[in-house]
């Protein structure tokens, strides 16, 4: 069934990495970093290029800068995109399963709690199991605050002379069972420099099959106005990323919190956490709230705190959620609406943060689909003939790279790794 909410229009943005991890870690632990300064960009997020180079791995919270000793890590390719919202969102990686736990010193777990734990986890797999695949639709709007870097004006030295809006229009994502997710970006339009045409114009996919990862950036990204630089068109792909896994993009977090909220790039699991408060008043009603810590590691180097909100009411749907580390804290709020069919579906939500980073965005879903059959061709990870693509496999030691175009017929002619950056315009 599809439906239609809002459609209060919200922002994405991107920006290229050659790996995530670090970033993240950087970003938190010294934001006002020589790094941090040295990309405009208070990065995007989600995936639009950038590319991977373990062991680091992506984040946003602007820039890419939040990882210290980034610089020694990654040749730091600005990717043009194709991510979707630049808010620094990112500023965590996703946190291996092991590292992922309740504080050391925190008590064992009382009855009750066990068995409200247990009723929310339940509720949440009952929820994943019936919804089998989604397709949505998303329009955003997101204010950088002035002083904050502009994420348009890629490796310039530039900051916001006032609040800057920047809107994103039809941003799609489907997913299907566990292991299939596609995202299809759309230009990102700086407000009101830019004219607002061609906005469903689509600008990257980033889809990810199993233990697969491809990216493919079309065009520039941002509208702003002026002449766009020179760009063109690349792929890349990764290939058993293991612990190099990606964070999921803050756009995407009402959608995987509600239906997938193990998946990898989240991975919340019933025996991290521990009940803070069954009395919390969020969004205008009474919320349940738990949270886990996440311990330091190779690709986030300071240990974080994240936390959920739960509406008992509404069948323990999150509507609110936080990520905080000694020196920064996002946080976002999730409205739903309620389906006959398969209950409460996000249809609006908000991601912000304060401080140095400070910039809010907010996302308004135009329209929906849950279980309808997706078309296999959206999940194909093929690149249009003539496109530069970097794969790699494996990460640490295991780690393989090899560049190459594709042909008319589908073939790869092999090009050695400064072929592919120069093709595709780094």
């Amino acid at each position: 069934m599809t439906r239609s909410a809002l459609a209060s229009q919200s922002i994405v943005f991107f920006c290229r990495y050659d790996s995530m991890a670090s970033l993240i870690a950087t970003i938190v632990a010294a934001p006002s970093s020589a790094l941090q300064h040295s990309l405009p960009l208070p990065l995007a997020v989600f995936f639009r290029g950038f590319r991977w180079s373990p062991p680091i791995r992506w984040c946003s919270v602007p820039p890419l800068i939040y990882f210290p000793k980034l610089e020694l890590s990654m040749r730091l390719h600005l990717l043009r995109q194709l991510a979707i919202i630049a808010t620094p969102i990112l500023l965590l990686a996703p946190a291996p399963p092991l590292r992922l736990s309740a504080r050391a010193d925190d008590a064992p777990k009382t009855a009750h709690e066990a068995a409200v734990l247990d009723r929310i986890f339940a509720n949440w797999k009952a929820r994943h199991d019936r919804v089998r695949t989604l397709h949505f639709t998303i329009d955003s709007r997101t204010v950088y605050k002035k002083g904050q870097p502009d994420p348009s004006r890629f490796g310039q030295q530039t900051r916001l002379d006032r609040d800057q809006l920047f809107q994103q229009f039809g941003v799609q994502i489907w997913i299907e069972g566990d292991d299939r997710i596609c995202v299809v970006t759309t230009p990102t339009f700086k407000v009101p420099q830019a004219k607002l045409t061609e906005t469903n114009r689509v600008d990257g996919r980033w889809v990810q099959v199993g233990q697969t990862i491809s990216i493919f950036a079309a065009s520039p990204g941002f509208e702003t106005g002026v002449a766009p630089p020179k760009f063109a068109p690349y792929g890349y792909v990764f290939r058993n990323p293991g612990r190099d896994w990606p964070l999921a993009d803050p756009f995407e977090w009402p959608l995987l919190l509600t239906y997938r909220p193990q998946a990898r790039s989240m991975n919340w699991l019933r025996d991290q956490c521990r009940l803070v408060d069954e009395n919390s008043l969020v969004e205008g009603g009474r919320s349940l709230m738990f949270q886990r810590a996440v311990e330091p590691s190779d690709n986030a180097h300071l240990r974080r705190d994240e936390a959920c909100w739960v509406s008992p009411a509404r069948d323990d749907v999150v509507v609110h959620w936080r990520i905080e580390t000694a020196r920064r804290k996002i946080e976002g709020s999730v409205k739903h609406k309620k389906d006959e069919t398969f209950g409460w579906v996000p249809a609006e939500w908000t991601v912000g943060t304060k401080g140095v980073s400070g910039f809010f965005a907010e996302y308004a879903v135009v329209k929906y689909e849950l279980n309808k059959k997706i078309d296999p061709a959206v999940f194909s990870q093929s690149f249009p003939a003539g496109t530069p693509v970097q794969e790699e496999a494996g990460s640490g030691a295991a780690r393989k790279v090899r560049c190459y175009v594709v042909q008319p017929d589908g073939s790869e002619r092999a090009i050695s790794p400064e072929q592919y950056d120069r093709l595709a315009g780094f």
